[in-house]
């Protein structure tokens, strides 16, 4: 079995795989359309130099146990692209909707909860299950006056900026000249990523600051 490492040298991160033989083309079925992981399919879409496989000797063995164990280090930490702690071929992975989708190798279909082994559950992108101090946590963070929209001067804004809707707003019908909107589309285009130590996901600093950070639903107390 051969072991490879499709590695995204910008984010730092790996999808780790194995095949029989190199003739299939297996490593670099990740950069087409056929890569069944989205997370890096849109990656290497997007920033295809930014990538570079690792492929390992032939160690003479028919498992996968080379990939097992990469997995059981990297699996569940922000530096690993796999959606399935599992070697055994396909994917499998439960959104946040605990929805569990799976491929076996033909195509990809949705579980329903009686056909999803329990096992299965145990991935990185799992519903998150909190503890009780982790919930009287978030719940005492919006209560009362720590809830911004109960705050009297963001009442104020909020109200303000309702009187200016429609006809009310200084700006209703103003256009915005076509040079001014390329020049804000390259600035956001220069923004730098964060990626979030909690949840491994990648984004602006907008997004990063509002849901990701200290204030990531993965953070663990």
């Amino acid at each position: 079995m051969i072991t490879y490492l499709v590695c995204d040298l910008e984010k730092k991160k790996q999808q780790i795989g194995s095949t029989t033989s190199l003739e299939t083309g297996r490593p670099y079925v990740h950069f087409t359309d056929a890569c069944p992981n989205p997370v890096l399919r849109n990656a290497t879409r997007k920033r295809p130099q930014s990538f570079f496989v690792f492929i390992s000797e032939d160690d003479g063995l028919e498992t996968r146990e080379h990939e097992q164990h990469y997995l059981d280090f990297y699996f569940d930490s922000p530096w690993c692209y796999n959606l399935s702690p599992h070697a055994e071929g396909g994917w499998k992975h439960v959104d946040n909707r605990g929805k569990v989708w799976a491929n076996n190798g033909t195509e990809d279909r949705l579980f329903r909860p009686e056909e999803v082994p329990e096992e299965w559950r145990a991935g990185r992108l799992s519903k998150p299950t909190f503890t009780e101090e982790r919930r009287q946590f978030y719940s005492e963070r919006m209560a009362g006056d720590n809830n911004p929209a109960k705050r009297p001067e963001v009442r104020a804004k909020l109200k303000a900026a309702v009187n200016k809707k429609g006809v009310n707003n200084p700006r209703f019908g103003a256009t915005v000249e076509q040079t001014t909107r390329d020049k804000i589309a390259e600035g956001n285009k220069r923004s730098e990523d964060h990626t979030c130590p909690h949840c491994g996901k990648t984004m602006k600093a907008g997004n990063y600051t509002r849901w990701h950070g200290d204030n990531c639903k993965m953070k663990k107390d």
